[in-house]
């Protein structure tokens, strides 16, 4: 009997206790149960993480920067409402888009460089190959062995490697300040000093340079300017073509890995590829403003990206200049 009576008491018991204690995922469905019902919320959450005043702290703490940064305002609490800095510009924050640069002083960097090449070879000795044809890509993603698929199917007879010439650049400077415009310099140099033929195509590989790619426009105008300047000389008309990969992560890591030497690492695949993937990225934004292309999934096999990107490439639309 007494047995009985104390079951019949913890039932009673946890039915009670159930009643007067509130769910802590509904709070709201118990009105009144507890006063000051959140700071007891709060308060096992301080004993059960002993960070969870500082973490709350921080939440604040970063809503009220962002605050301050989207406004202009100064970072310092005691100058709180004076402008002391602009804010930055979108394309900080945003990698994916591309910085604003003055048009001018991109032609005037092309001009001072087609300058001096014109001087080394003479404005009318220049020549250019019929097609070029851009690879952008992250690592891993299949460019070279693409390349080399296109020379033999596609009668392309001219491999420019990007990231060679920058390597270049970089032991000519031996641990000095990396500039771009060498490495400008020799592509353009290269570019409208090839053989004169008709049958001249050129692959720029690890295509990965805003820089270089913003002259782009531009060089395909100059290379207009010279057919019809020169049409005695039947030069051909400068096709442009643009292979836009995009690649899984997971997938160019592991193709790295695989291709790489033993003491590749993963660690220094996936920072590779987060750097780059940036850069061909807007690479690709930034010619999808004039040019038209569209991307290639590289995450199959590379038979399959092969027949996509032989397709896209054979495209007539595929780079044609966008009429704005």
């Amino acid at each position: 009997m007494d047995s009985s009576q104390t079951s019949l008491n913890k039932k009673s018991h946890q039915k009670q206790s159930f009643h007067t204690c509130p769910s802590r995922e509904f709070p709201s469905m118990y009105p009144g149960t507890y006063k000051n019902y959140h700071e007891k919320m709060n308060s096992r959450g301080l004993v059960a993480n002993p960070y969870f005043d500082d973490a709350l702290r921080l939440q604040y703490r970063r809503r009220i920067l962002q605050e301050r940064y989207q406004y202009g305002y100064s970072m310092n609490p005691s100058r709180y409402g004076q402008r002391s800095f602009t804010p930055k510009s979108n394309w900080v924050q945003n990698r994916g888009s591309t910085k604003h640069v003055d048009k001018q002083s991109i032609r005037e960097d092309f001009d001072t460089i087609m300058s001096q090449i014109e001087t080394e070879n003479g404005r009318q000795n220049l020549t250019f190959p019929s097609k070029i044809l851009l690879l952008i890509g992250p690592p891993g993603s299949g460019k070279t062995m693409l390349a080399e698929c296109f020379k033999e199917k596609l009668e392309y007879n001219m491999v420019l490697s990007l990231r060679e010439m920058c390597q270049q650049v970089m032991k000519e400077n031996k641990g000095g300040k990396f500039d771009i415009t060498p490495v400008t310099k020799m592509m353009l140099d290269k570019i409208f000093t090839c053989p004169k033929n008709e049958t001249t195509r050129l692959i720029i590989d690890d295509f990965s340079s805003i820089s270089i790619a913003r002259m782009i426009p531009i060089m395909v105008e100059y290379a207009e300017g010279l057919r019809k300047e020169f049409p005695n000389k039947d030069m051909p008309r400068m096709n442009l073509k643009i292979c836009a990969l995009t690649c899984n992560k997971n997938i160019c890591v592991d193709r790295k890995m695989k291709n790489g030497s033993s003491s590749t690492t993963y660690k220094s695949c996936t920072t590779l590829y987060k750097k780059f993937y940036k850069r061909s990225v807007q690479v690709s934004n930034f010619l999808a403003k004039y040019f038209q292309f569209a991307d290639i999934i590289a995450n199959e096999n590379i038979e399959n990206v092969q027949i996509r990107t032989v397709l896209e490439i054979e495209k007539e639309t595929n780079g044609k200049p966008i009429l704005n």
